[in-house]
């Protein structure tokens, strides 16, 4: 042997040296699998993770994200359809009040009716959009965010058909 070479005693000592007095776990080898390489790593002061174990994390919450965005954003249309239905039914409880003092729904589509109310008139999206006002009879439509449309209609008098 040349005298660059380690003998195998002092190779044990050199792999042992950066312990400083720290031991092994039972069962910790160098050089072993994938576990215990770690363990060796973690157990012999070397810090950090591997490239490899960097990109499985990155892909690992990629694919979680994957799978819940969808979910997400069809939470996100359900809540433009709820605000477009409650306020179709605003509107409607605007309108059944101004016609319990006016007997008459055509009088009760003035702007002025809802101005209290806080609900918008027009063809807009979340907008009241007012139709068919007759003696007994309206039609309510309100468009949500979503592209959805709600229709609310009283015909003679009867009770209110809901249409979503």
């Amino acid at each position: 042997m040349s005298q660059l070479e380690p003998t195998p005693g002092q190779y044990r000592q050199s792999v042992r040296a950066p312990l400083r007095g720290r031991s092994r776990p039972p069962g910790l080898t160098i050089g072993g699998d994938a576990p215990s390489r770690l363990g060796a790593r973690l157990c012999c002061g070397q810090r950090g993770f591997t490239l490899v174990e960097l990109l499985v994390v990155v892909l690992l919450i990629g694919i979680l994200a994957a799978i819940a965005l969808p979910a997400f954003l069809g939470q996100q249309h359900k809540g433009q359809d709820a605000e477009a239905k409650s306020t179709a039914r605003n509107a409607m409880s605007v309108l059944e009040s101004c016609y319990a003092e006016h007997d008459d729904y055509v009088a009760c589509g003035a702007a002025s009716e809802f101005a209290g109310s806080g609900l918008a008139l027009g063809g807009g999206v979340n907008e009241v959009a007012l139709s068919a006002l007759g003696t007994d009879d309206y039609t309510i439509t309100v468009s949500s965010r979503s592209g959805s449309s709600f229709t609310i209609r009283k015909t003679d008098g009867g009770a209110a058909t809901f249409s979503w």
